[in-house]
């Protein structure tokens, strides 16, 4: 979600720099990411020729509802979606590896005047533009979800507080005969994790304000300081990923039991869980980032 990487969440250097001034870690840091991403980089972008591109099936418009769910990757989506829903699932290839980027690739229209667009995402808004992309302008409506449905105690947007007000314009849609379409925009599973211990969010949050630094980085600064072994580290973030994912898909699931079909489930982009010592998106084509469900509801 996040597009201003100071650094990527190397654990090895995190673990080995906790004792050095924050200035120098963070040189450290971006030292050292950027070396793996450069590799990554030649390694896997522009490798997709084959693939079908989500930005070209979006545009089509043949979808009452579409559902973004934010960084969710096709191989977690694909172990847990048949447990909730019933349909048919396709990988498709996202124009980018963070939001911004996805929105201003996808939503490359000068105007869609039939859609309403329920945001969890600050990025986008009623109010103005974010680096260039003015939701406000690109679509007939923007719902800030990101401000009115804000939980406080969690420091996110949950998924029950989105589908309750999107229940609420699906009723009068359905009441007043509107032909509108819908995007609705879950934060999850990215992070910040529902289930984690809710004083380790606040820590988190804090230390990432303080310090000007990502709540991603923050969290692994967080998660070092209590765990030793960075292979526990990697299996309590996908433990954590996997718990936001099940959640958000059981909110998804009871949300379309109300809507008109046809009904698409997608991610603006995927997750690094640890892969490469990585965590995060950064901007390389990486499968793992760039390929995404596109999920038709039956």
């Amino acid at each position: 979600m996040d597009v201003n990487y100071v650094f990527y969440g190397n654990i090895n250097y995190v673990k080995k720099s906790l004792t050095i001034p924050f200035p120098l870690r963070t040189k450290l840091y971006r030292i050292k990411s950027h070396i793996n991403i450069n590799l990554l980089r030649k390694v896997f972008n522009n490798k997709y020729p084959n693939r079908t591109l989500q930005t070209r099936l979006i545009n089509r418009r043949k979808f009452k509802y579409l559902i973004v769910l934010d960084a969710c990757r096709f191989d977690f989506f694909e172990e847990y979606i048949y447990r909730f829903l019933d349909g048919i699932l396709y990988s498709v290839l996202s124009p980018a590896n963070e939001t911004l980027s996805w929105l201003k690739r996808t939503w490359y229209k000068q105007r869609y005047t039939d859609i309403i667009y329920f945001s969890s995402n600050v990025f986008i808004n009623s109010k103005k533009c974010y680096h260039g992309f003015c939701g406000h302008k690109k679509f007939l409506k923007v719902v800030d979800l990101w401000r009115i449905a804000w939980d406080e105690r969690l420091l996110t947007v949950p998924p029950w507080n989105v589908n309750k007000y999107v229940k609420i314009w699906s009723r009068l849609n359905k009441k007043h005969k509107k032909t509108h379409r819908f995007v609705i925009h879950y934060i999850q599973p990215h992070y910040p994790y529902i289930s984690l211990n809710q004083d380790i969010i606040r820590k988190v949050y804090s230390i990432s304000n303080e310090l000007n630094i990502t709540a991603e980085d923050a969290f692994l600064i967080v998660l070092c300081s209590y765990i030793k072994s960075k292979d526990k580290i990697w299996e309590l973030i996908r433990r954590l990923y996997r718990e936001n994912l099940k959640i958000v898909l059981k909110h998804v699931a009871d949300l379309v039991t109300e809507l008109e079909k046809p009904i698409i489930i997608t991610a603006d982009h995927g997750e690094l869980l640890g892969e490469y010592e990585l965590f995060s998106h950064p901007n390389i084509a990486h499968p793992v980032i760039r390929i995404v469900p596109w999920f038709i509801v039956k």
